[in-house]
């Protein structure tokens, strides 16, 4: 697969805001199946993301927002919990003013699928 092919999966299988943000779709759990055709990555899920948006004296809390993400297999769980922080905070910093700069984010968990070290026979068993 080519460089820019490989990318483009890596982007398809990243959890991305659908519509119906505002009534509560904050579940963007991306593709776990095209993440696990890419060499080298692995699929994780941070279940518990919350973001605070502050405005003037006023803030507001987007809790629990479900994220699932493709990442290369040398980063681990809590890499790519800064990871979120660092997207969320980054894109903040790119909104029109008075939002410029006003998102905080906090990961509470992030799990990371890994291959089974069990083969079929004890899985079976189980």
């Amino acid at each position: 697969m080519s460089m820019v092919g490989s990318l483009i999966s890596d982007i398809d299988a990243i959890g991305r805001p659908n519509s119906g943000v505002l009534t509560g779709n904050l579940v963007w759990l991306g593709s776990y199946a095209t993440c696990k055709t890419i060499p080298d990555a692995h699929y994780c899920l941070a279940p518990d993301v919350t973001v605070l948006i502050k405005n003037g004296n006023k803030s507001t809390v987007i809790p629990y927002i479900e994220w699932g993400l493709c990442v290369p297999t040398a980063c681990g769980d809590e890499d790519v919990g800064f990871g979120f922080v660092d997207i969320l905070e980054l894109v903040s910093d790119y909104l029109p003013a008075p939002y410029k700069g006003i998102v905080q984010a906090k990961v509470n968990g992030v799990y990371c699928a890994h291959p089974s070290k069990w083969t079929t026979g004890p899985i079976i068993t189980l």
